[in-house]
């Protein structure tokens, strides 16, 4: 498969032009080939290099109008071409689109985004169109291990969070809500170090079962309710209470940056970044 990336390259002129190269043998590819093979044909679309082989055989073009903000769109299919896939920004709903990042947080709003399928019907049919839609959605959300998969090609030394579907809304699970949380952060600073990326030579994922952030019941993922946290909290700290997409922004990157001695009540312990910056604050 000749895989199309439509690329808007700024002429001499100041007129904006749309080309279109292709990767090719892009299904043959894992991620990390294909990342390389992308930042290659995109440094050759701006800097004025291409030639024309980098634009013969295309099958499949990708198109992204949703990176100047565009919502929607329907783009038309090329000649010789199979398929178009329009991309749509990520954004939340225009229903909230003027709403506060804490009422996001309060009722669970995440983003969407709109992938559209223009296809030619002499190779495929709309069935086809819609099960490749779904596919690409399961892909998205890891259904099937591709985030895993991803990770592994691309060397991360982190596990993907999964996504989940929402826990039904309980109040006595809610009050022990709290606690977990800090049982959370203290199983970083305490074991953050089991989790850490700490071998020069080769590449390994290494995971703790506590220090998995979905311990909270709560989809870490995108904003979810507010996790209220006495070292956290706007009443002590004089920071807003975190949600579960600010937990994992501050604990799970911080997993792979390395093993690092840091002072505290007691001996110096080896954990990973995450418990200097962590909920709550950490005296350094």
């Amino acid at each position: 498969m000749a895989f199309g990336l439509a690329i808007d390259v700024p002429g001499a002129d100041g007129q904006r032009r749309l080309l279109v190269p292709s990767i090719k043998q892009a299904d043959l590819m894992d991620l990390s080939q294909f990342v390389e093979a992308y930042e290659a044909i995109v440094a050759k679309a701006r800097d004025n290099k291409l030639d024309l082989d980098d634009f013969r055989g295309t099958t499949v073009t990708l198109t992204n109008p949703g990176m100047i903000g565009t919502l929607h769109s329907v783009p038309r299919l090329m000649p010789g071409q199979g398929l178009i896939v329009g991309v749509g920004s990520m954004d939340y709903p225009a229903a909230f689109a003027g709403a506060s990042p804490d009422t996001l947080a309060r009722q669970a709003i995440g983003k969407v985004v709109t992938l559209t399928s223009t296809y030619d019907h002499r190779v495929i049919q709309g069935a086809a169109s819609g099960d490749f839609l779904r596919l690409v959605e399961r892909k998205l959300l890891g259904l099937d291990g591709f985030w895993n998969r991803a990770f592994e090609s691309l060397r991360i030394p982190l596990e993907p969070v999964a996504w989940m579907r929402d826990t039904t809304y309980d109040p006595e699970l809610e009050t022990g809500k709290p606690a977990r949380v800090a049982e959370l952060i203290h199983a970083y600073r305490q074991r953050g170090h089991l989790a850490a990326d700490n071998d020069p030579l080769t590449y390994r994922l290494r995971r703790h079962p506590d220090l998995d952030i979905t311990s909270l019941r709560a989809e870490p993922v995108g904003p979810g309710p507010l996790l209220p946290h006495p070292g956290a909290g706007r009443a002590r700290s004089g920071h807003p209470a975190r949600d579960p997409q600010d937990a994992a922004r501050r604990l799970l990157p911080h997993r792979g940056r390395g093993v690092h001695a840091h002072p505290g009540p007691g001996p110096a312990s080896l954990v990973a970044g995450a418990p200097r910056a962590g909920l709550g604050g950490h005296r350094r």
